[in-house]
């Protein structure tokens, strides 16, 4: 029997401190206070706080890494120099992973699954006995791989062979957890039981077999009601539990939603379960976090808006570690876009102060939060540089450089700090300079003289050819025409720019096909009291001298027909042929 390690050990973290900014994402509404912590993640199952205090996680990709703290300059990210968004080219960020399929990551697990951290002296935090337990959920492992602590470079490393292989062949472990009783719990994603094995001596045996015989997706050992080690499975029918050595895994006495992920929190007796249910894009923001209190069996919301819970955790102060990654929900969605967000913290908040530009030098800001307050004013990149403000107003101690700058604040707490939250300003107290005038070149000053007598122009010239079509009206239309376009809506008539309409006024009936327009629905050109109907301007001139001669005004296709008149304006006779277009010939005798 085993020591309570987490219990112990969070009491001796507690005071460690991890200072991060808030950077609120679109997706994710937490009924607790909730912070983006790092990006970059793809398919993670879950995350362990490291001696130092550092998150490492579980990522199938990249691998178990080590995250990049969050500063004010932005959130944090795996550190790997394929996510090191600062140095794209020539990258100097050291790698960190174990395992994983990126190039430069140490050798490890294939897929790295849901850690389980283990302390055998938790009385002397980072003496290097320090261990970390990762099931490889790689085809066809069986193996759990044992990465140990390094104190003098801060990093775990696996040593090739030193593995924890499972009962039976290519189970594919997929979660580890460590027990109240000292032992580690794995699920199987290819076995329908729970097995578990002393990390001090490791000799794996099975703990229980599943309810249905078929795999588990999570695990979480903790307590229940009645104080006694319970293990926590999330089976194909729900969320099950047993106790060692007490048979298959029961019903829950409490009711929770179909869990993707858990985790425990021993000091507290806290079990929080999150959910992936969406399966397109349109789920975005259906999946939450719930926190049973297994000493009572009392369910609460959590946390709610994320989009694919994959992996949870506990951090020493209490906050949970969540991972999220709404890529899942659309395969054409480039991997490595998960997040892991920080929730349950104290919040803090700025409720005045300067804007993005300021001309005064002397900015002072008024703050108020949960907890007692801590303020940092630093030139933008700079670290954080955190002071007590608990009189809820900052001033700086000096007036400020023009320049831009990062105020921040947030809340503390004796199991650690809260979520910071950051304004960026620009001081600016320069004066602007008076505008230089410059003379122009002498072309350029007559084009910007004329310019506006142009534009005048246009305009006149404009509405005189509209009021002159106007007044001249429009042709008639004839059954059968070939319809063009057209801007007024004229019975079977021809607008003001001589475009002919269809019979019903309607501009859609325009085009290239010949209209089967009828009879009655057309004006057809007729002599009116000597007068004939009004002709397209460029057919005009010609006919006023002949109207005013009293001859018979042509009309298109008259000149072959008797008693019509040719081009020249002569009466034809009945037998008359037409003349030769080539040749010129009097008609009539003339």
């Amino acid at each position: 029997m085993h020591l309570l390690p987490h219990l112990v050990r969070h009491a001796a973290l507690a005071p460690i401190a991890i200072a991060f900014l808030l950077y609120a994402a679109p997706s994710a509404h937490a009924a607790v206070g909730t912070a983006v912590y790092a990006t970059g993640l793809h398919i993670n199952t879950g995350g362990i706080v490291a001696p130092d205090g550092r998150i490492w996680v579980s990522d199938h990709n990249a691998g178990f890494c080590r995250v990049k703290d969050a500063t004010a300059n932005g959130p944090g990210y795996l550190e790997h120099p394929d996510f090191d968004p600062n140095t794209p080219a020539g990258p100097d960020e050291t790698p960190t992973c174990v395992g994983g399929l990126l190039a430069g990551a140490a050798a490890g697990p294939d897929a790295s699954s849901a850690p389980a951290f283990y302390d055998p002296s938790p009385l002397l935090v980072g003496n290097g006995d320090e261990r970390v337990y990762v099931p490889d959920g790689a085809a066809p492992s069986s193996d759990v791989f044992v990465l140990r602590w390094q104190p003098a470079t801060h990093l775990f490393t696996w040593t090739d062979g030193d593995v924890v292989t499972m009962v039976g062949a290519r189970v594919r472990p997929l979660a580890a957890s460590l027990g109240p009783d000292g032992f580690i719990y794995v699920g199987f994603q290819k076995a329908g039981n729970i097995q578990r094995f002393d990390p001090d001596s490791p000799s794996p045996q099975v703990a229980a077999p599943t309810a249905d015989g078929r795999g588990v997706s999570a695990v979480a050992a903790g307590f229940d009601s009645a104080g006694k080690t319970t293990v926590y499975v999330a089976e194909t029918s729900g969320l099950r539990q047993f106790h060692p050595g007490g048979g298959a895994s029961q019903p829950t006495p409490f009711s929770v939603d179909a869990p993707a992920a858990l985790t425990y929190d021993l000091s507290r007796h806290l079990l929080y379960s999150g959910t992936a249910n969406g399966l397109t894009q349109a789920d975005k923001g259906i999946d939450h976090v719930q926190r049973v209190a297994t000493d009572t069996n009392t369910v609460e919301e959590y946390a709610t808006g994320f989009s694919m819970v994959g992996g949870l955790g506990v951090r020493p102060d209490g906050a949970v570690m969540v991972v999220d990654d709404e890529a899942l929900l659309d395969p054409a969605e480039p991997i490595g876009t998960g997040l892991l967000y920080i929730a349950g913290l104290p919040a803090s908040r700025i409720t005045g102060g300067p804007g993005e530009f300021t001309n005064v030098a002397s900015a002072t800001f008024t703050v108020a939060g949960d907890q007692a307050l801590q303020c940092s004013l630093v030139p933008a990149g700079a670290d954080p540089v955190w002071v007590d403000c608990a009189s809820g107003t900052f001033a700086p101690a000096s007036a400020l450089a023009d320049g831009a700058y990062v105020f921040a604040t947030r809340s503390v707490t004796a199991a650690g700090t809260g979520i910071p939250v950051a304004r960026a300003f620009t001081v600016d107290t320069a004066a602007p300079s008076a505008p230089a005038a410059v003379r122009l070149h002498r072309r350029t000053r007559r084009e910007l003289r004329l310019q506006p007598r142009r534009r005048r122009l246009r305009g006149l010239r404009a509405r005189r050819h509209v009021r002159l079509r106007e007044r001249r009206g429009a042709h008639a239309a004839y059954p059968g025409d070939r319809p063009r376009r057209q801007r007024e809506r004229a019975v079977g008539g021809i607008d003001v720019h001589r475009r002919r309409l269809g019979p019903d006024g309607d501009d859609r009936l325009a085009g290239r096909q010949r209209a089967d327009w009828p009879v009655a629905a057309v004006r057809l050109p007729r002599q009116r009291g000597g007068r004939a109907v009004p002709l397209p301007p460029r057919q005009r001139s010609g006919y006023r001298l002949r109207q005013r001669q009293g001859l018979r005004e042509r009309r298109p296709g008259d000149a072959h027909l008797p008693g019509g008149r040719d081009r020249r304006g002569r009466q034809r006779g009945p037998h008359d042929q037409p003349a030769h277009p080539g040749r010129r010939r009097r008609i009539d005798g003339r």
